[in-house]
């Protein structure tokens, strides 16, 4: 019969084999963790036109006439703004919210929350939406799509000049939406203004209209947010 005495160099084994086995599996995530922090933040390169040199002046009288063809869209996350643009000239200027990540850089892949950066064009002014209306942007392009395949990562898609949405849709509740809008940059990627500006929007622009997204200019913003932030206290 085998005593206890007998059994104990077979615990004391045991135990350091499941010793041995923690240690293994922390010193993993350690380094899985490790490995993760060191890898680098992809950087994307995005080359915006001279159009993006100067956000237009809101000073000069703006285009009057609904019958005024639109046949530039420009967009500055610097000020938050969208241009309806005409031979050069403003027709209309509008307020938007852009993707929760949008100060991060241009989106890279399917997810992330920024906004695209770059030249595109109004692909399509679905009948269907889950937003109140909406126009499609040409995101990804031929460069989107090589850079996301050259680093491993999904591309997205579905990028939207929208209003607001018309049901509850990936965790956004209408009525907060709207409260929020303005404030916080709530889309998940796309570019938003309300629903009475995407009704204007949505008649003026045809598909096929060139849009660019110009890249944040950070001391702008910086400045801007300022400026905000003072008005709000001075209330």
């Amino acid at each position: 019969m085998v005593g206890l005495e007998d059994m104990k160099p077979f615990f004391v084994l045991y135990f350091r084999i499941i010793f041995c086995c923690l240690i293994g599996a922390v010193g993993c995530s350690v380094a899985a963790a490790q490995l993760q922090a060191s890898k680098p933040t992809l950087v994307k390169p995005v080359q915006n036109s001279k159009f993006c040199d100067q956000i237009p002046s809101l000073v000069e009288p703006l285009l009057q006439g609904k019958n005024v063809e639109i046949d530039q869209i420009l967009v500055f996350k610097s000020t938050q703004q969208m241009f309806l643009m005409s031979q050069g000239k403003v027709v209309k200027a509008y307020p938007v919210s852009f993707g929760f990540a949008f100060a991060q850089g241009p989106k890279i892949k399917e997810g992330d929350g920024k906004t695209p950066e770059g030249i595109y064009y109004i692909e399509d002014k679905p009948k269907k939406s889950n937003y109140h209306l909406a126009l499609r942007i040409s995101y990804p392009s031929a460069y989107d799509r090589e850079f996301a395949q050259q680093n491993n990562v999904r591309v997205g898609s579905d990028i939207m000049i929208h209003g607001f949405p018309d049901k509850p849709i990936d965790g956004l509740d209408p009525a907060k939406v709207k409260t929020i809008h303005g404030q916080i940059h709530w889309t998940r990627g796309c570019i938003a203004v309300n629903n009475e500006q995407i009704e204007e929007i949505y008649s003026r622009v045809r598909v096929g209209t060139a849009i660019e997204i110009c890249a944040l200019n950070k001391p702008l913003h910086q400045s801007i947010n300022q400026s905000i932030n003072q008005s709000i206290n001075q209330k």
